[in-house]
């Protein structure tokens, strides 16, 4: 019975000395922790795995980008580990632990780069008998299609994931129908009445800066007002800007959104992503049009010897902006529109192609302007860029022909098809001479376990409303890099804060500077070895009282009524309170007095989370408050 609870997701069965097979055919887990010298991951799901299973571990965010509000928001500063990947296999399993085979050879951010564990199937023959595809990406987990075939691949169907990789920006219309023209900023938080969404790329931000032009690495920035369009996504090569603002706000500001950075494939780096996702554009009409961006198409690696595809074709398309359908609603799809996804990424390493194997990683249309002639042009979407294919040989082979377009950019349709300053998406890469990485190196239990540095001292102490942690060594034979973490609790949920090179100096520091007040905060060392091992130090624990903190809200969480004091601080300060989806609910100019508290009123809210935004002359600082 339980063989026929998975009949949605997965068919296999056997046919002669092939096996069926369609759907999606590979499970996903987020991977929580990974302990170097037990070769052991914790992952929040092991359920699917068993002893023998061929794995792929890939870590799918994580790089850093500049964030700044200037033209150069979006460029990554710092790769981390994002697009690091290799295959291994589970020696054995107990709960959610998986004890793997073989050495890793690359180095991941756990759990702050989304490294996912994938179950790879492995068949001697199999056949395509309908559409082959994979979990969407969901956020952790998904967007990969991987699997081995031992001799040959038939294709029977087509192999299609287009649209399962990086999220389009996903706006909700605040039907506002306000002309905010000149909205020129390249980050904005999430209030929809300025600006709309970024396309998901391969970095986080926080949400005070996930709205607005600049791109998110790959994902196309979105739409700013008046009703710009929103950028294109991005693989290889650069994603096209939206359009735009609308043609009565005088003068005309080129807002669109931008298109997805250039990621950085390479058989040098090595590195595999999903296609990043358009823009969304900015819309506020009062019929409620969401003008999305299009998600970027997602990963598949195929290894097999024979592969006959009897002209069935291999597609990991970006998707469009969506589109607006006039219909009796007055300017229903006058609005700016989104960005189209970036095309995705296609590893194959076959020794022989039968037959014509048609292959496509095209980026995603940007979205049309199909509102009413006379009110004026808008920002369309972006074209996405086209995505990459990588072969395992030199050159690419009679058989396979590629398609790698980069999606064209959105038009205003009731105005001659004019463009209005929306680009098209760049052509996608084909690369060759692909080399997959698979450990094969049996791990042998050693005494990485022991600290390989002698640790002289390791505190933590609180400089104002920061925590600093020093620490002084003897010996750092062998050690290359020190990581600081964090936890809420001392257990599972430490995350990295930043990471110093081990050198001749012994002596180290780090500054915290986003703890909270009266909030517990473990701190850890994590000790990276030449040799790829981990060790890490004891454990320390801090916490910042509230009279450490510059700004004071209590009680906090309060029934409504809270008071906000500022130490040390005389003057005119400026209140905001927003929702959680970023909509200013409060607006207050108070007078404040050095350490006198002011009140301020939320009784008439709803229960739950808000973010206050507290502006003086010295500073500007948000902070969350919640309401029971």
């Amino acid at each position: 019975m339980k063989l026929f609870s998975f009949l949605p997701f997965l068919f296999i069965a056997s046919l002669g000395f092939s096996q069926q097979i369609g759907g999606v055919i590979n499970t996903y887990t987020p991977v929580i922790s990974f302990g170097a010298c037990q070769n052991k991951i914790i992952v929040e799901d092991a359920s699917t795995f068993n002893t023998g299973d061929t794995v792929l571990i890939t870590q799918m965010k994580g790089a850093i980008i500049d964030s700044s509000n200037t033209s150069n928001f979006g460029t990554i500063t710092d790769y981390k580990n994002a697009g690091n990947y290799e295959f291994n296999y589970v020696k054995s399993k107990s709960g959610n632990i998986i004890e793997l085979k073989n050495n890793l050879t690359r180095q991941y951010d756990i759990p702050a780069g989304k490294v996912q564990l994938v179950r790879v199937p492995y068949y001697r023959s199999a056949t395509v008998t309908f559409i082959l595809t994979c979990l969407p990406w969901d956020g952790t987990k998904g967007g990969i299609l991987a699997f081995n075939v031992k001799d040959t691949l038939y294709l029977n169907s087509k192999i299609d994931i287009s649209g399962k990789g990086f999220w389009g920006g996903k706006v909700i219309n605040p039907r506002s129908n306000l002309a905010v023209c000149h909205q020129d900023n390249f980050y904005y938080s999430n209030d929809p009445t300025y600006a709309s969404p970024k396309g998901e790329g391969i970095t986080l931000i926080s949400d005070f800066k996930s709205f607005g032009r600049g791109p998110l690495a790959n994902g196309g920035g979105g739409g700013t007002g008046h009703n710009s369009g929103g950028g294109g996504g991005s693989a290889g090569t650069p994603g096209g800007n939206g359009g735009k603002e609308w043609i009565s706000c005088n003068p005309i500001s080129y807002n669109g959104g931008s298109g997805g950075k250039v990621l950085p494939y390479s058989n040098i780096e090595n590195k595999i992503f999903l296609g990043g996702g358009g823009g969304a554009g900015h819309c506020d009409n009062l019929p409620g049009f969401n003008s999305e961006g299009g998600n970027g198409g997602g990963i598949i690696i195929v290894q097999t010897n024979f592969l006959k595809a009897n002209n069935n074709a291999v597609i990991s398309n970006g998707a469009s902006g969506a589109e607006c359908i006039q219909d009796f609603q007055q300017f229903k799809c006058h609005e700016g529109m989104g960005g189209g996804g970036g095309g995705g990424t296609i590893l194959i390493k076959a020794n022989v192609f039968l037959d014509n194997l048609p292959v496509s990683v095209n980026g995603g249309k940007g979205a049309d302007m199909n509102g009413e002639a006379g009110v004026g042009q808008l920002g369309p979407g972006g074209g996405g860029s086209g995505g990459i294919l990588w072969l395992s040989n030199n050159v690419i082979p009679a058989e396979v022909s590629v398609s790698k377009s980069g999606g064209i950019n959105g038009t205003n349709i009731n105005y001659g098809n004019d463009s209005y300053g929306a680009i098209s998406g760049s052509e996608g890469t084909t690369l060759f001479n692909l080399q997959i990485p698979t450990d094969d190196v049996l791990f042998v239990a050693g005494a990485c376990g022991i600290v390989p540095v002698t640790l002289t001292t390791f505190e933590a102490s609180i400089i104002s409303t920061e925590i600093k942690l020093n620490w002084t060594t003897e010996i750092e034979d062998g050690v290359r890099s020190f990581t600081v973490e964090r936890s809420l609790t001392g257990h599972s949920d430490f995350i990295s804060l930043g990471t110093i090179a081990a050198g001749s100096v012994h002596s180290y520091s780090f500054i915290d500077n986003r703890a909270n007040a009266n909030q517990n905060y473990f701190y850890r060392l994590r000790i990276l070895e030449n040799n790829g091992a981990v060790s890490y130090s004891e454990i320390k624990k801090i916490k910042i009282n509230a009279e450490n903190k510059l700004t004071i809200i209590y009680p906090n969480p309060s029934n409504g009524t809270i008071t906000v004091r500022i130490n040390g601080y005389t003057g005119k300060a400026k209140f905001t309170v927003m929702n959680s989806v970023g909509q200013a609910i409060l607006k207050e100019d108070q007078f404040i007095t050095n350490n006198n508290g002011v009140p301020l009123k939320l009784n008439k809210q709803s229960k739950g989370i808000y973010w206050i935004k507290i502006e003086t002359n010295n500073e500007e600082s948000v902070e969350r408050i919640i309401i029971f």
